[in-house]
């Protein structure tokens, strides 16, 4: 009890203390301590409404970023709200760059405010002025422009525009340029999907054009202007038998934009010897450069990834080719009868190599084939008269009918251990052909195989003479007819032929 007592004689003396030494104004919302008075809201007292004076502008709000207003009471209380970017206000569009015959215009939009450029238009290039023009539909009832005429253009360089009075040009009229001997260029420009018949006719003096549709309804739109030399096309693809049989044209450039060289576009144009490939070209079509007999070197770009039938066949100045990386597959024919071919460079990932896909090409001495290639067609070296030797890969279980018949000069051939199948005169008059060596693997050898290898007295097989009688007996013996075979040595003995 005394304790108790005592504790609560300690609390009230601290009581009596702050009573002593502070006072609390609770009218004027204020508390004395020491003499220092400090202002609060007594809440459970009185309520004080807070009375704000107009919004004002702090920070004006620009055409991109927000602004901000402020009030304030007499209490010091303030609020703090932001403004809404205004956004941009465009001014009249100004020409910032002139179009002219060949290059087209630019015209801008800026911000009157802020001066921000908020909108970029192209102003069409003007063309040749004078041309003639009537008018066509399309199909949405749209109306086009057709070019029907020089009309009253002096150019000599002339330049079809896109766009004619704010309509496109979509077509070249029959014998449209006919007989106009003072032009020298024209230009045709992408939105041009229709060329007539016998257009440049008689136009002596063109000797270039540069060709920016991307394809033309007609075969052949040059085929009656022999003064035609160079050709630029900046399309997305070189239209099907474009220059087909042109003969005076000595020059091609592609654009970055063309990806496609379409089936026969040049083939059989006899005095085309330079070729600029576009860096983009992904695909040579059917026959594209066939027959081009003036044509000596090619340099394919990087991304090239498709050669296809024929695309080179009977280039017979063509002397050397690299063929690019991404190319997976050499097609039938591609570079059938290019006597000039002397050096070819294969891409290590490549698969397969067509029927006929270096036939006649006589001038080929050596060829390394990547251990990637799994297929090789028949008659694929054909007649290559200077062939020495070749190494086929492990990959490879076929020799194809006629693969290496008139190779005349094979010395030469290492097979891999995987061949199952030597097919009908696969090694017809490879009369230097001295030593042949064959794997265990081997099932079946075709009728003639061997027929005019004068040069070949006895094969090799790595077998037993149990497994070479019983493969023959399924080839049957037509397959020695016609060659000097007389010898097959086994791992386990000699066999006479």
């Amino acid at each position: 009890m005394k304790k108790t007592a005592k504790i609560l004689f300690l609390i009230a003396s601290a009581l009596f203390y702050i009573s002593a030494v502070c006072s609390c104004d609770l009218a004027n919302n204020s508390l004395s301590i020491d003499g220092s008075t400090t202002a609060y809201e007594n809440q459970n007292i009185a309520t004080h409404v807070h009375s704000f004076t107009e919004w004002g502008v702090t920070k004006l709000p620009t055409c991109t970023q927000r602004g901000r207003k402020e009030r304030a009471c007499d209490c010091g209380e303030r609020e703090v709200e932001s403004l809404d970017a205004v956004g941009h206000l465009p001014g009249s569009g100004v020409v910032v760059k002139m179009a002219t015959k060949k290059e087209d215009g630019i015209e801008q939009t800026r911000c009157s405010v802020c001066n921000m450029k908020l909108s970029e238009e192209k102003i069409p290039a003007t063309g040749s002025i004078g041309l003639a023009y009537a008018p066509i539909g399309n199909a949405n009832g749209e109306k086009n422009w057709i070019v029907t005429g020089i009309g009253t253009c002096q150019d000599d360089d002339v330049v079809i525009p896109a766009v004619w009075e704010g309509c496109a040009v979509t077509a070249i009229a029959d014998r449209a340029f006919s007989g106009c001997r003072g032009i020298r260029e024209i230009t045709v420009p992408s939105s041009v999907t229709h060329i007539g018949s016998d257009v440049f006719l008689g136009a002596d003096s063109l000797s270039k054009v540069n060709y920016n549709a991307p394809y033309s309804d007609i075969d052949n739109p040059f085929l009656h202007t022999p003064s035609i030399t160079e050709i630029i096309f900046n399309g997305v693809a070189v239209p099907q038998n474009i220059c087909n049989s042109h003969s005076n044209l000595k020059k091609v450039t592609f654009g970055e934009s063309v990806l496609t060289i379409e089936k026969d576009a040049f083939r059989d144009c006899t005095s085309l010897s330079v070729l600029h490939f576009s860096k983009n070209l992904a695909t040579i079509e059917d026959c594209a450069f066939s027959g081009c007999s003036a044509l000596n070197g090619i340099n394919l770009p990087d991304h090239l990834t498709e050669i296809k039938y024929g695309a080179f066949e009977e280039c017979v100045s063509l002397v050397s080719v690299s063929i690019p990386k991404n190319v997976r597959v050499l097609s039938n024919d591609v570079f059938k009868g290019c006597v000039s071919l002397k050096n070819i460079t294969l891409p290590e990932q490549l698969k397969s190599i067509g029927d006929y896909a270096f036939a006649g090409c006589q001038s080929l001495v050596h060829i390394d084939i990547p251990e990637t290639v799994i297929s090789i067609g028949n008659d694929a070296f054909a007649n290559c008269a200077s062939l020495k030797k070749i190494k086929i890969p492990d990959g490879v279980k076929e020799i194809s009918g006629r693969t290496f018949s008139g190779c005349v000069s094979l010395k030469e051939i290492t097979l891999g251990g995987e061949i199952t199948s030597i097919g009908t005169l696969a090694f017809y008059q490879c009369e230097s052909l001295g030593a042949f060596t064959v794997g265990e693997n081997l099932a079946s050898i075709g009728n003639g195989a061997f027929d005019g290898c004068d040069s070949l007295y006895e094969i090799s097989f790595i077998g037993t003479k149990a497994q070479w009688e019983f493969m023959t007996k399924i080839s049957d013996r037509a397959w020695s007819s016609g060659s000097q075979i007389s010898i097959v040595r086994c791992t386990d003995g000699v066999i006479y032929l």
